[in-house]
């Protein structure tokens, strides 16, 4: 927020973006929620809810718009940064566990493919599931 204001006190003038979050103990559940929880097309889950480390990220097109994240710190921390970049995500990549939401955020993509032991291992039990 700093940066925003000296820049336009010197006369350049930028938008202020923040990315909304949320984040609530819940027992020995920590849940983060980071972006907007609306205007999605689809669901991916990350991880797996029976071990109680899941996030599920919420997609529009090939933008992910949120992240609910369940005892995952990473992936919020991670995923924060992923929002704010807009960069295109693959549903394959943000649903392999193995998989960096860091790199994602960099723009480093499709490293993936379908002789890599990542996605063999994580990427096809990716869930895509239609917005309610």
């Amino acid at each position: 927020m700093a940066n925003t204001v000296v820049r336009s006190l010197l006369g350049n003038p930028e938008q202020y973006y923040v990315v909304p979050w949320f984040w609530s103990n819940q027992y020995d559940a920590k849940m983060k929620t980071v972006g907007v929880l609306w205007g999605y097309d689809r669901e991916v889950v990350r991880g797996d809810a029976e071990s109680g480390q899941f996030t599920v990220g919420d997609l529009s097109g090939s933008r992910l718009l949120a992240l609910d994240c369940v005892n995952r710190p990473a992936d919020f921390a991670q995923g924060r940064n992923l929002i704010r970049s807009g960069a295109p995500v693959d549903a394959e990549e943000l649903a392999a566990v193995g998989v960096s939401l860091k790199l994602l955020a960099g723009g480093i993509s499709g490293h993936l493919s379908s002789r890599n032991p990542a996605l063999r291992r994580y990427g096809r039990k990716a869930v895509a599931m239609s917005s309610p």
